[in-house]
């Protein structure tokens, strides 16, 4: 009689395990899914490697002469210097969670784990994404600060003059000549209230209208687009890009006056003059150029008494997501939401062959005294990405939308 031991059910759960990962990463990935990668790390060797570009040979516009033989010139690939990082985090169950809860914990974690190693890449990669050169602002603004919700909202030429800058600068499109932009929901909302674009859906395809779902057939999609302005298509994610409280500031910034615990839902400032029950606050240092803040974040504002601001957040609670320290920023401001432009070979990477581009996963006994007491579910990637400045060009507008934590 043969017996079924922990180890023989450990590969079994391993490999539903791995399933609910892919199953998890492959769903929700989006930024992950742009980068033009290569999975050669093993063959070309480094902390840093280059990866070629081409870019279209110099414009001839002489004539031969005939019986001269022409001068050679050069071609030479643009190359891009990606930086090899490492990330991975571990998650550990216990055993007593088994057996005292009815909880399906295998499941659970993998898609746990799947969930932080997808936010863990596309927030890398995003970041890379943002840092392009090339920015365009509504007409009359020169930087982010001067957008304000009134008059700095999307207009229809000006998020086509967006995409024709990237094609004036040889950005490459995908295989059918379009360009793709990953877009939060309130700039999604923003965008959508374009008369030019529901004319459009009204009069050729009223299903995306109102279901935003096409019934035209035969035009294959992005993960997550939801309708195309001129060639660019648009995808709608939670995590596109939103500069929190970046625009016209409504009233002088204040400053917090004690620190604040993550799922607090109150918190003093210096000054609430201007501050009112349904106003948005971002909490922490402003962004500023391509600079990530990541625990700055927005609350709805739900009570003002005095300087005490009770508030409705993203956190445990509906209160603050994270914790901050005393004299952090407050600013009232209009949200900012980027649409980076992207082609084909706008990002690049590269990615070891042997761990994937997804990142290694790993679930085994964790070496303890009593075994079988601990186990470490884990995530591993090594990798990098980097954008091709000429090959990326970024929209900049105001929203008249708040949002809940730190998108």
């Amino acid at each position: 009689m043969s017996l079924t031991s922990t180890s023989t059910w450990s590969s079994v759960v391993r490999a539903a395990y791995s399933k609910d990962f892919l199953d998890t990463m492959i769903a929700k990935g989006i930024w992950i899914k742009l980068p033009n990668f290569r999975g050669d790390m093993n063959v070309v060797k480094g902390s840093t490697i280059s990866f070629p570009v081409n870019r279209r040979l110099p414009r001839q516009v002489s004539n031969l002469t005939e019986g001269v033989d022409p001068s050679a010139i050069t071609a030479a690939p643009t190359e891009v210097t990606v930086t090899i990082i490492e990330r991975g985090f571990v998650v550990q169950r216990t055993k007593m969670l088994d057996a005292t809860s009815y909880t399906d914990t295998h499941r659970m974690v993998s898609r746990q784990v799947a969930e932080g190693a997808v936010d863990s890449l596309d927030y890398y990669i995003r970041g890379q994404a943002l840092s392009n050169s090339v920015v365009v602002y509504p007409y009359g603004c020169t930087s982010r600060a001067d957008l304000d919700a009134t008059d700095d909202l999307p207009q229809y030429e000006e998020v086509v003059q967006a995409v024709e800058r990237a094609s004036s600068l040889e950005v490459e499109p995908f295989d059918d000549g379009s360009f793709v932009t990953i877009v939060h929901p309130i700039g999604v909302a923003m965008l959508r209230k374009l008369t030019e674009l529901t004319a459009v859906s009204e009069y050729s395809d009223p299903a995306l209208l109102y279901t935003g779902t096409s019934a035209l057939k035969g035009n294959e999609r992005f993960p997550g687009e939801v309708f195309k302005i001129n060639n660019l298509r648009v995808v709608s994610h939670p995590w596109g890009k939103v500069y929190l409280g970046a625009g016209t500031p409504a009233q002088s910034p204040t400053t917090t006056t004690a620190a604040i615990a993550v799922g607090a839902t109150s918190f003093t400032v210096a000054n609430a003059t201007g501050i009112a029950v349904g106003d948005w606050l971002t909490i922490g240092t402003i962004e500023s150029g391509a600079t990530q803040q990541p625990t700055t974040e927005q609350v709805y504002v739900t009570s003002v008494n005095g300087t005490t601001i009770g508030i409705q957040g993203a956190g445990p609670n509906f209160g603050f997501k994270f914790a901050h320290d005393s004299g952090q920023p407050v600013t009232e401001a209009a949200n900012v939401f980027a649409m980076p432009i992207f082609g084909r070979n706008s990002l690049v990477g590269y990615y070891d062959a042997e761990i994937g581009r997804e990142g290694q996963l790993d679930h085994k006994e964790a070496p303890t005294a009593i075994p079988g007491r601990l186990w470490n579910y884990s995530w591993y990637w090594v990798g990098g990405v980097s954008m091709v400045d000429s090959n990326i060009v970024r929209a900049e507008f105001a929203t008249t939308m708040g949002v809940h934590g730190a998108p």
